[in-house]
């Protein structure tokens, strides 16, 4: 009777430990979720334009009309342009349209 009281014993409190240690590593997930979600705006990098004030109009303005800004040419351009070309099969999954003419 006394063995079969200690062996009970022993799986209840692995039992137990088992139930603390989840407990423990919940309660730590969701305590670090929380502190990530609050510290998180802060770890955004803005870009150094960002922090830079809007110029003015009439600044605009005359940096718009100064001859040397119309002087200035168009060398190559600045995004290489994108050619979309049809490959591999149809879709089968799109539904049969009919052509109306």
């Amino acid at each position: 009777m006394k063995l079969t009281l200690k062996k009970e014993y022993i799986f209840l409190i692995i039992f137990v430990m088992i139930v603390v240690i989840t407990g423990y590593v919940l309660i730590r997930f969701i305590v670090m979720r929380e502190r990530a979600s609050d510290t998180a705006p802060e770890l955004l990098i803005k870009p150094a334009y960002l922090f830079q004030p809007i110029p003015k109009i009439d600044r605009l303005k005359t940096i718009l009309d100064n001859p040397k800004f119309k002087e200035m040419l168009y060398i190559e351009t600045f995004f290489e342009p994108i050619t979309v070309e049809q490959k591999g099969r149809p879709n089968p999954f799109v539904p049969f349209l009919e052509k109306k003419e």
